[in-house]
C-alpha cells in the first residue's frame, strides 16, 4: 500500500476522530493537557488550542521558549491567547523571573 506524503497517517486519524468525538459528547467541558514541563492546561474542548493540542501536542513553539528563556528571565506575551505560552514562559522563569501577558481580546 502506499502512502503518499499528504496522506494523514492512522495515528493522526485516530486523534483527529477522538477530538471530534470528545467535542460532540461535551463540547464546552475542559480538558487538562499535561505539559512536557509536568504543568496542566485547561481549556475548553471546542477551542482551536484543544484541538490543536489533541493532534500534535505541544507547539514547537513550547520547546523554543523552554530553550531560550532561563529562571530569572522577564518574558512578555503579547497577545497571550488563552495563557498557553504565558504558562510555559512562566515555569520556565520561575519564582525570581515575571511574565507579563496581553490579551486584546474579549473572549
Amino acid at each position: 500500500m502506499a502512502i503518499y506524503a499528504d496522506t494523514p497517517q492512522p495515528h493522526v486519524l485516530a486523534r483527529k476522530l477522538l477530538h471530534k468525538l470528545q467535542v460532540i459528547a461535551a463540547p464546552n467541558r475542559d480538558k487538562a493537557f499535561a505539559l512536557a514541563d509536568g504543568s496542566v492546561f485547561h481549556c475548553p474542548m471546542s477551542s482551536d488550542t484543544a484541538r490543536a493540542l489533541t493532534l500534535r501536542g505541544e507547539f514547537p513553539f513550547h520547546k523554543i521558549l523552554r530553550t531560550l528563556l532561563s529562571a530569572g528571565d522577564t518574558f512578555v506575551d503579547i497577545g497571550a491567547n488563552r495563557g498557553l505560552g504565558t504558562l510555559v514562559a512562566a515555569r520556565t522563569v520561575g519564582m525570581d523571573g515575571r511574565v507579563f501577558a496581553f490579551e486584546p481580546s474579549n473572549r
